[in-house]
Formats: structure tokens, sequence, C-alpha cells
């Protein structure tokens, strides 16, 4: 009688290990993309790539991994492969300017600068936003076409620049970038505009050799 009960508990045991066996995946997916994060936060893009990866092969249909696994593979200098992810989310939602940003600066980094400008442009004559013009600012940058960039982030300025301080944050920094102290200066003081305590203009302000304060605010419109 024991050796028949012994006999049914191992025959229950190598069912449960054979059924264990049957999945590959030990994760949830909720756990696969926290971890790809997670990697992806501390810079470890090989580990984040193969997270990413292993959530679309269970989940294919989900952007905004695809996405990140574009980013992640941008990240590993390998922008081909990165285009098509990118290419694959701008496709599903085309008004999204994160998916077509991906897409543009994929072709840029992949040595197709002309392309990857041309397509944003083209975008950009369907969506003219603020955050487009922004985008379009970051990748003429990377183009190495600086002049554009500036062209890009005073329209961007023309837009919202009356209502939001962004515009003028994003020219602050441009501006300084380029050695432009004074332009910057201007840019930063129009910040101050929205909120005079604003912590990175203060600070930017200081490391320009002004004093920030109610008297450094300028009125953003004065600067159309």
């Amino acid at each position: 009688m024991a050796g028949g009960w012994q006999k049914g508990v191992v025959t229950v045991i190598g069912s449960l290990a054979l059924l264990g066996g049957c999945s590959k995946y030990s994760r949830s997916l909720d756990m696969v993309r926290a971890d790809g994060n997670e990697a992806y936060a501390a810079g470890k893009y090989t580990l984040a790539l193969a997270d990413y990866q292993e959530y679309m092969e269970r989940k294919p249909g989900s952007t905004d991994v695809r996405y990140r696994l574009g980013e992640t593979l941008m990240q590993l200098h390998r922008p081909t492969e990165a285009e098509s992810h990118f290419r694959a989310v701008y496709d599903v939602n085309p008004s999204d300017v994160r998916g077509a940003k991906g897409l543009a600066s994929a072709m840029i980094a992949g040595g197709r600068g002309g392309d990857g400008l041309d397509f944003f442009r083209a975008y950009l004559d369907q969506r003219p936003t603020g955050e487009g013009y922004f985008a379009m600012g970051d990748l003429a940058m990377q183009a190495g076409v600086p002049d554009d960039a500036e062209r890009a982030l005073l329209i961007a300025a023309k837009l919202d620049g009356k209502t939001s301080p962004e515009p003028h944050r994003h020219l602050g920094r441009f501006y300084e970038q380029m050695q432009k102290d004074e332009l910057a200066i201007l840019r930063w003081r129009a910040v101050l505009f929205f909120d005079v305590m604003d912590t990175e203009a203060r600070d930017h302000l200081r490391a320009l050799g002004q004093v920030p304060g109610p008297s450094a605010v300028i009125d953003p419109s004065t600067l159309d």
C-alpha cells in the first residue's frame, strides 16, 4: 500500500515538473518591463535590450515597449535596427511626436541626415506644434545644422512663448551651447516672467554673471 502511495506522489511531482517546463518564461510581463526600465535607467543597455526583446516576443503589439527597444538600440549604436522599431511606432500612431522624432534621429545616426530632417520637416508641415519644433531643434543639432535648430526653436517660441516658459528655456540652453551669452541671458530672463523663482533660470543667469530677481524679469512678448 505504501509503495503505491509513493508511486503516486512521484507521478504527481513528475507531472508538475513537466507542466512547469512547458513555458520558457519565468517572469510576468510587468516584471520584464520593470526589469528593462531599471536596466535602461542604470545604463545597462545590453540587459535592457534582452528584457525589451522578450517583452516584444510575448506582446508584439506594445508600441510603448517597442519605442523603448528603439531607444535602447540607439544607445547601443545600432541605429539601423532602431529605425525599424521607430517606424513601426510611427506607423501605428503618426501623430505621436516621439515615434516621428525617433525615426528621424535613427536616420540621422545611420548616416542619412538629409533624409531624417526632410522626413521631420514633412511631419511638421502636417503637425506644427511647439513640441514638434523642439524636436526639430534637437534633430538639427544632431545633424550638425545649428542654424536650422535656431530657426525651429524660434518658431516654437512664436507658437507657445507667450504662454509657456519652455521655448525660452530651450533657447537659453541652445544659445549657451552656441556661446551666444547675451541671447541666452534674454531667454533665461523670459523664463523668470513665468516664475521668478525658477531654479534652472536663476542658476544659469548667475553662471552668466547676472543677478536673478524681479528686476531681471522681461516680458517674452518683447523678444518677438
